[in-house]
This record gives structure tokens, C-alpha cells and sequence, in this order.
């Protein structure tokens, strides 16, 4: 039997909210389809991080989970860096993918992020609630759901351009080397599951989809069809 994929969530019981728990259970499944084994560690406040991960999710999370989730953040810093220079991909959806990033502004309260990230945010901003669709990094097409407070800085990579609705920002999240960061709930990766296939192979040579992978990536694609259709893209 093939080693197992490690996979990290770190404080699903505060960044779990809108569906992101789920990105975790696409990937494991998607890599069970390919006869990968996965193993799945939840890690809560006042916990050390395992000394070794293949891929570490953080969830989205409500305003006030904010502070809590931030001080487990700040204890873990170093052992984020160290899992991400020994080879770790990190994901990052909503309040855990600005938890990421140099600092969070909530209210008269700043934050300090992971720093993995350059990305810098402000919570309880102007409030978005849509369906979006847009592109990703490479051209492909991505939906999802923005609920979002957050204000952010434009950076350089962003994880994917936004197309509809028109009166929204014109990107989202954030793309670097082995690290994934965008505020679309759904799950993201249940919704788009060419980004966590993208994810698995940082870690493992994929072979050919299964026809399991065959279904459930037609189902994603008229899921964002549809999205599409209701916002006359």
C-alpha cells in the first residue's frame, strides 16, 4: 500500500463554516478514487501542529472567530512556515485564507496573519452576497458563492478573475507555489475540482481520471453552467 496523503485541518470547529470543511472531503475522495490513502487530522486550539503534512486546509469563519482563531494562528507560525518549507501545499478558503496572509483588521483591532501570504484584509466591510463565475490562474473556468465582509488588497497572482457579477471586484484570493487562497464557498474544490486536482498533484503523480472523477467533474461543470446561465454569462 501506497504512503498515506496527510491532510491537516486546522481548527474546523472555528473556520468551518459555508461549506469549507468540504474541500477537505473532495480530496480525500479524489485521491481514494485513485487508490491513494488519505489520512485526516483535525487540530484545535491549544494543540501543536502535526511535525509533518502534505496539505494544510484552514476553512472560512465568522467575524467573531476572528480573534480566537488568529491567537491559535500566532502560536502556530513557525510551524506553518516549517510545514510549507518541507513541501506542505496550504489551503486557505475565506477567514482562514486572509488568517494566512501579513495582518486582518477587525473593527479598531489588528491582527497578525501567518505571513504566507502577502495579502492584507479588513473584516466587517461592505457585505457581498452572490453567485460568481470567472476564470482561474490558468485560463479555466470557476464558480462559487461570495459571502463575504471582507475587504482586500489587490495582489499581483490572484487565484482567479471574476466575470459576473459585473459590480464586484474584478479578482479573488491569491496563487503562489503550493499554496491556494480564495473567499468562494460552495466548497470551492466541489464546485471546481481541477483545482484540487491541481492540489493532489503536488503530492502525487496522477493517472488518468477514473469514471467516478468522469461524473462528479460533468456534474461540477453544469453545476457552473448553470450558475453562469443565472447571471447571463
Amino acid at each position: 500500500m501506497s504512503t498515506p496523503l496527510r491532510l491537516v485541518r486546522i481548527l474546523p470547529d472555528l473556520l468551518g463554516i459555508n461549506g469549507s470543511l468540504g474541500n477537505a472531503e473532495v480530496l480525500q475522495v479524489r485521491a481514494r478514487w485513485w487508490s491513494v490513502p488519505v489520512e485526516v487530522t483535525d487540530v484545535w486550539e491549544g494543540q501543536p501542529l502535526p511535525p509533518s503534512a502534505d496539505i494544510v486546509l484552514l476553512g472560512h469563519g465568522t467575524s467573531s472567530a476572528a480573534a480566537r482563531a488568529a491567537a491559535s494562528i500566532e502560536t502556530w507560525r513557525d510551524e506553518l512556515h516549517a510545514l510549507y518549507t518541507r513541501g506542505a501545499s496550504v489551503v486557505g478558503v475565506g477567514l482562514g485564507g486572509d488568517l494566512l496572509g501579513q495582518s486582518l483588521r477587525v473593527g479598531q483591532q489588528q491582527l497578525s496573519g501567518a505571513g504566507l501570504t502577502p495579502t492584507r484584509a479588513t473584516l466587517q466591510a461592505n457585505k457581498v452576497s452572490s453567485e460568481v463565475v470567472g476564470i482561474d490562474s490558468d485560463g479555466r473556468a470557476i464558480a462559487g458563492y461570495l459571502n463575504d465582509l471582507t475587504e482586500r488588497e489587490a495582489v499581483s497572482t490572484p487565484l482567479c478573475t471574476l466575470q459576473r457579477p459585473r459590480n464586484l471586484r474584478d479578482t479573488d484570493g491569491y496563487r503562489a507555489e503550493r499554496i491556494w487562497v480564495s473567499s468562494l464557498s460552495g466548497p470551492l474544490l466541489a464546485l471546481n475540482p481541477h483545482l484540487a486536482d491541481d492540489i493532489l498533484s503536488t503530492h502525487r503523480t496522477l493517472p488518468a481520471p477514473t469514471e467516478q472523477h468522469g461524473a462528479a467533474d460533468t456534474a461540477a461543470a453544469m453545476a457552473r453552467a448553470a450558475i453562469a446561465a443565472r447571471l447571463g454569462a
